[in-house]
């Protein structure tokens, strides 16, 4: 379940101690045990504030997350154009698969592989004047002809599929389409971006139900078969959102006059009546 949250100000390694009192078991002077246990809390506080440049990039904030446990707190300050996507990858996974609970704080202008990043993650705060910009990747590739067009056919299929599997719900299917064919970029608001991923988190939570549910193994659902499941139920949500939309808007029933028994409208000078 996804949490919005504020971090802390600012992130260092503390340690926290925890007393535990037992007041089963009083001695004859009224005094009684008292457990004392200590737990040391590391707080990480990591940045992707440059241009990704390549792998190396990523590789003291994937130690970092990788040395992280479940007493930890990660905050991760994002404010980036994007960059590798390689890089951006390496991240992603090491966010995955950490143990510790991680917080995007993010600001400025969050582009491109950092705009996934954010697309990805689970807990974030948003400055309020954020932007967030998704598009189409670039890059370049030298060799003969064949190798080329190999390479650049490769790259365009994973590449669209790797913003499809983080990005969707948070994009339209219209939108990614609209990044894959016409090369479009898509600039989302602060306002806008928590909107839509929360739609994404709906579709997830219904989805994670929908397999529960099945009975499906896990396995089974490859990120091919992800992106279809969550298509259909973006199309369900976004049905119901219409319908919503269409019984608030629609007009009240007049009230009908109500008659006494004789069949004429009941009236009073008083304002006491049906009528009135």
């Amino acid at each position: 379940m996804n949490k919005f949250y504020k971090a802390t100000t600012h992130i260092t390694n503390t340690r926290k101690k925890t007393r535990m009192g037992d007041t089963a078991n009083f001695t004859e002077d009224g005094e009684f045990p008292v457990l004392c246990t200590s737990k040391v809390t590391n707080r990480y506080t990591l940045f992707v504030d440059n241009t990704l440049s390549g792998p190396q990039d990523a590789r003291f904030i994937v130690q970092a997350l990788s040395n992280a446990n479940e007493d930890d707190e990660v905050a991760l300050y994002l404010s980036s154009g994007g960059g590798s996507v390689a890089a951006g990858q390496m991240i992603i996974q090491a966010m995955q698969h950490c143990a510790a609970p991680i917080v995007v704080i993010g600001s400025g202008d969050i582009c491109s592989m950092a705009a996934i990043i954010l697309c990805s993650c689970e807990s974030f705060v948003l400055d309020p004047h954020a932007g967030i910009m998704l598009h189409s990747a670039s890059g370049g590739y030298s060799g003969s002809m064949g190798d080329i067009e190999s390479y650049a056919k490769f790259q365009r299929e994973q590449l669209s599929n790797l913003l499809d599997y983080y990005c969707i719900g948070v994009l339209t299917e219209a939108e990614l389409n609209s990044i894959h064919n016409e090369k479009k970029e898509i600039w989302l608001t602060t306002e806008q971006f928590i909107t839509r991923f929360k739609r994404k988190m709906r579709a997830q939570e219904m989805l994670s139900e929908y397999i529960e549910g099945a009975d499906i193994d896990l396995q089974a659902v490859t990120p091919t078969v992800y992106i279809d499941l969550m298509k259909g139920i973006l199309n369900q949500i976004e049905e119901e959102d219409q319908q919503l939309a269409a019984k608030a808007t629609k007009k009240p029933r007049t009230k009908k006059q109500v008659k006494d028994t004789y069949g004429e409208e009941a009236s009073c000078a008083n304002g006491l009546c049906s009528k009135c």
